[in-house]
């Protein structure tokens, strides 16, 4: 199966991007990319409001029929690939097809996932090599979205609030020492906090070993754009520089390090592929060590509101 990358929004310039346009022409596991520089993109799935969109189009709208059609043809193709699963007492063969299902599927997962006896999966041979089903390693994040998207697609399963996706650098302080080359950034937001992403196991490691965590990130985009409107946040995120650590513009915050037994963080870390590693954490788990921008959060929330206003809006218009 083929690697997937998001679709660009072909757009170089900081006009007004087009959602309806992205919803009815875009293939199903593109994101909208809002800047020419990507920092600020969403992506269909993580808002209630348009997955509500493609589920009312289902039954009568070919062309979002049609990219359902080639989403399933898409999986379909993961039946062709052999997968090994054994434990102590038995060895059984599958399609990778299969795997993600059962992942997914509470009644199936019990069978292999939540079970006390380690289950070894091997997706090369039946002689292996093996890995551990429970390390994740097995799993692929980007073909596994486009399950869980069917999925938003065809069941009624629990939906997102409006969260957009971001790539925003970030300096980090690990016990109040400044660590350099660290592989963490703020990498989505929404209007409770945000998700931190962690590029490696010796990053995630000092950040849950450490005593304490502080991050140092550049706040202009969000305050020259508070209050205003789609517009204006576009400009903001598009003609900043957010990896200019020299900036008057930097805030300070230290991050409660019991967030990690919280929001079911735990288990996310224990689940994940390996690669990136995931931390939610709510803006009141923050604390501004910054006198002058002791409002930080409330702008990154009002910025993330202000968009989903405006794609409300856009909504509405085209409904109308």
């Amino acid at each position: 199966m083929k690697k997937l990358t998001p679709s660009v929004n072909p757009s170089c310039d900081t006009r007004p991007f087009d959602l309806i346009e992205y919803l009815e022409f875009s293939p199903f596991e593109s994101s909208l990319f809002l800047t020419p520089n990507r920092i600020l993109s969403f992506h269909w799935s993580n808002w209630e409001k348009t997955c509500e969109f493609f589920r009312d189009r289902m039954e009568n709208c070919e062309i979002t029929q049609s990219r359902l059609e080639a989403l399933n043809l898409e999986l379909d193709d993961l039946r062709r690939w052999k997968v090994w699963l054994k434990s102590k007492s038995k060895m059984i063969s599958a399609s990778l097809y299969n795997l993600y299902e059962a992942y997914l599927d509470p009644r199936l997962r019990s069978t292999w996932f939540d079970r006390k006896e380690e289950v070894l999966v091997s997706l090369h041979n039946e002689s292996g090599p093996y890995i551990t089903l429970s390390s994740m390693r097995w799993i692929d994040k980007e073909i596994y979205a486009l399950f869980v998207q069917r999925k938003i697609l065809t069941d009624f399963v629990k939906t997102r609030k409006f969260r957009l996706n971001t790539e925003l650098p970030v300096r980090v302080y690990f016990d109040d020492q400044t660590v350099t080359n660290v592989s963490m950034c703020m990498h989505q937001i929404s209007g409770d906090g945000m998700l931190i992403r962690i590029d490696n196991v010796k990053d995630l490691n000092r950040f849950v070993f450490s005593q304490s965590v502080c991050l140092e990130f550049n706040t202009i985009a969000f305050e020259k754009s508070f209050e205003r409107d789609a517009k204006a946040i576009i400009n903001a995120f598009s003609r900043v520089e957010l990896n200019d650590f020299r900036s008057s513009s930097l805030v300070k915050v230290r991050l409660n390090k019991e967030v990690l037994k919280k929001y079911n963080n735990t288990q996310n870390l224990k689940t994940s592929d390996g690669k990136n590693y995931f931390i939610f954490a709510k803006f009141d788990d923050f604390e501004s060590l910054s006198p002058h921008k002791k409002d930080i959060f409330t702008k990154i929330k009002g910025v993330v509101d202000l968009l989903e206003d405006h794609f409300q809006s856009e909504l509405q218009k085209n409904a109308a």
